[in-house]
């Protein structure tokens, strides 16, 4: 339900894959309200999907620039960390994904620029429980790609956190 004290709402998507109505997989569940533990792992906001005023931008930014992929994880927790999250379910938006120019196709492990954007928020408990996690994912990873410099990376990142 929105209100004029809403400063920042999301909607519902529809998925299309390959030409296909997808459902969306339970771990994309949207959410209203404080849902700043709730999008830890992953974000569930789309960013066509949203609508945020102004003055969020003054108080918590904008895009980071630093960042290839997940740079709307990276915003969306920002703000949710500050802000109560509207959500309207009808599905305003047509997703369509399958195709190979998509980012979550272009860039392996999404998760290693998920750590960076957990990294700012290491004060929180979730967060940081949920960055050493990944980091710990990730090395496993690493290990078995014999992938030295991830490896080291998600090292750097346990040890700030530790």
């Amino acid at each position: 339900m929105l209100n004029k004290e809403t400063k920042f709402s999301y909607t519902g998507e529809l998925w299309i894959r390959d030409g296909k109505r997808v459902n969306q997989p339970k771990k994309f569940e949207q959410f209203s309200g404080e849902i700043f533990e709730k999008i830890l792992t992953h974000t569930t906001i789309g960013a066509s999907t949203v609508m945020i005023h102004k003055n969020i931008f003054e108080d918590v930014g904008v895009f980071d620039e630093e960042f290839e992929v997940c740079e709307d994880y990276d915003l969306w927790l920002r703000v949710a960390k500050k802000y109560n999250i509207s959500l309207l379910e009808d599905k305003l938006t047509t997703k369509y994904g399958g195709h190979e120019d998509q980012l979550s196709v272009k860039h392996w492990g999404m998760d290693r620029f998920r750590i960076k954007a957990l990294h700012k928020h290491r004060e929180n408990k979730e967060a940081k429980k949920m960055l050493v996690q990944k980091c710990e994912q990730l090395i496993q990873g690493a290990k078995k790609h014999e992938n030295v410099e991830l490896q080291k990376e998600c090292e750097w990142y346990l040890k700030q956190n530790s």
